[in-house]
Formats: C-alpha cells, structure tokens, sequence
C-alpha cells in the first residue's frame, strides 16, 4: 500500500464474484484486474468493489484526485499573475 495504490492478489472459486472494500465511494479510484481497468461498482451504499473473474490475479487499486491537474495549473497561473502585477506596480 502507498500513498495513492493498493495492491493486492486474490484466488477466487471456479465463478465470478465482487470485490468488497471499506474505501468511501469517489471518482477518482480507479480498479485493474491483471493490468487491465476494470468498472468501479458502488456496493453496500457507498464503498468501492468490482467484479473479479474466477482464478488468481493482481488487483490494483488507484487513486487520483480528480481535477487536481487543473487545480495546479489553475494556482500557478494566480501565482503568476500576481507576481507580474506586483512587478508592474513596483516599477511604475
């Protein structure tokens, strides 16, 4: 486990089943099965899970805040403006 990913390898019966986790429900979780996205399921009102093929695999499990590229971008352009104005004010 790190800051952002969950990593974990499962054996499942001879059928499918659900993958049940105590992880709040957001957007920004992303679930691979053997590498592969999978869809995030909303379980048991309000907790992340999804379905998990028979046999052994590598599940993973990301998560990526979402609209934070934006949010920086967003900060640094503030940052910027503020700083030229600021320039600007002193010299003039």
């Amino acid at each position: 486990m790190a800051n952002n990913k969950i990593t974990g390898i499962t054996r499942t019966t001879n059928r499918t089943r659900i993958l049940t986790t105590s992880i709040p429900y957001s957007n920004g979780w992303q679930i691979r099965v053997d590498g592969h996205l999978v869809k995030r399921l909303r379980i048991n009102v309000g907790f992340i899970g999804a379905q998990i093929p028979a046999g052994k695999h590598v599940i993973q499990l990301t998560y990526k805040t979402p609209g934070l590229k934006l949010r920086q971008l967003l900060s640094q352009l503030g940052f910027w403006i503020m700083f030229l104005s600021s320039l600007v004010t002193i010299f003039n």
